[in-house]
């Protein structure tokens, strides 16, 4: 997908595809490499104006956070997608973004 998307100039595909490869890089137990290439891929989604999921992307990197043991990094990541749920009206991914912000609270709160 990222080279496709590459080779074509599609830049909101690739930014997917450097977030999705950063998830897996992630859950292999490389951490601070996912988080930064998550947040690059994030940075270049939002580069294309294109806002529709921005809302979960924000969740997931907040769960990237939390797994991180960075919690306050998670809940300023959360309030920031909560404000965009407020701004857009897209509240599909809203109930989630509340569970994660209740486990980062936690998690706040055993640090």
């Amino acid at each position: 997908m990222m080279q496709l998307s590459t080779e074509r100039g599609l830049s909101l595909p690739l930014a997917e595809g450097t977030m999705g490869r950063a998830w897996v890089r992630f859950e292999q137990g490389h951490h601070g490499e996912g988080i930064a290439h998550y947040c690059q891929g994030l940075s270049a989604w939002v580069a294309t104006g294109f806002e529709f999921h921005h809302p979960e992307s924000l969740g997931e990197l907040a769960e990237m956070y939390s797994k991180a043991r960075q919690p306050e990094e998670g809940l300023a990541t959360l309030a920031e997608a909560l404000a965009l749920v407020k701004k857009t009206g897209e509240r599909y991914y809203e109930a989630e973004l509340y569970r994660l912000k209740g486990e980062a609270a936690v998690d706040e709160g055993r640090s």
